[in-house]
């Protein structure tokens, strides 16, 4: 973990009367108080890698092209299972199949040339170490019918980056409420409500490869970089003379 960042935002500032509220044609009215949103920021280390990818082949049939994907789709299965991948954590997000046809560049009829077949999964790499192994293994063991969409570092212990960056969060929603006291004049009062806005939001920068790039003899290594984790809150204080 390195460093933290923050982004403090929006005030509303009210006043009716100094302690309790008043009534105002028999409607109560709030004290006269400040409220403040700040948010609490957290760099992390990605703990956690989403891998997408899809395997695709054209044939003279329909039956022959999802025959000729479920191969390749259950190569990619074997060798997921080989790296210690859990079945849980593969998921399929889409099926297709669709013909293919190629136009003449002199405008006549289309002509057909198969159809293409294409299942696409999503799998959750929870050893983010290994995760280049992993993503090789499977361009490997499918070869060039497989296609990588994605590679993406995630987050999935938020534990301690939540309860870090919502500390700061409150830190800075308090030296943002106090500093608003000073500047009218007043006190900062008695804590008086609190509302977490979002809790947490985790931004990463998604790495891209297509299969090219990763079959080869070399290893590939994924880059985790890092993520933030980031807390809102929007709290109220009264204020005292």
């Amino acid at each position: 973990m390195a460093g933290f960042g923050m982004a403090v935002a929006a005030l509303a500032v009210a006043g009716c009367s100094i302690g309790g509220g008043d009534t105002y044609q028999g409607v109560e009215v709030p004290g006269r108080g400040v409220t403040v949103q700040a948010s609490g920021t957290i760099r992390v280390v990605p703990d956690a890698v989403m891998f997408s990818f899809a395997v695709s082949q054209r044939a003279d049939s329909n039956d022959a092209a999802v025959s000729a994907v479920a191969q390749m789709a259950d190569a990619a299965r074997s060798a997921l299972d080989g790296a210690g991948v859990d079945s849980d954590d593969v998921s399929s997000r889409t099926v297709t199949v669709v013909p293919e046809y190629e136009y003449p560049a002199n405008g006549g009829s289309p002509v057909l040339l198969g159809y293409r077949a294409t299942q696409s999964f999503s799998v959750l790499l929870r050893d983010a170490g290994a995760a280049g192994d992993t993503v090789q293994a499977v361009v490997r063991a499918v070869g060039d019918g497989l296609t990588v969409e994605s590679v993406a570092p995630t987050v999935l212990d938020l534990a301690e980056a939540t309860e870090r960056a919502r500390t700061e969060a409150v830190e800075q929603a308090t030296k943002k409420a106090r500093d608003y006291a000073d500047l009218f004049g007043a006190e900062l009062g008695v804590l008086q409500s609190v509302t977490e806005l979002s809790s947490p939001v985790v931004m990463a920068e998604p790495k891209l490869a297509g299969a090219a790039e990763v079959a080869s003899d070399a290893p590939l290594q994924i880059d985790l970089g890092t993520s933030e984790v980031t807390v809102s809150i929007e709290a109220r204080w009264s204020l005292k003379d």
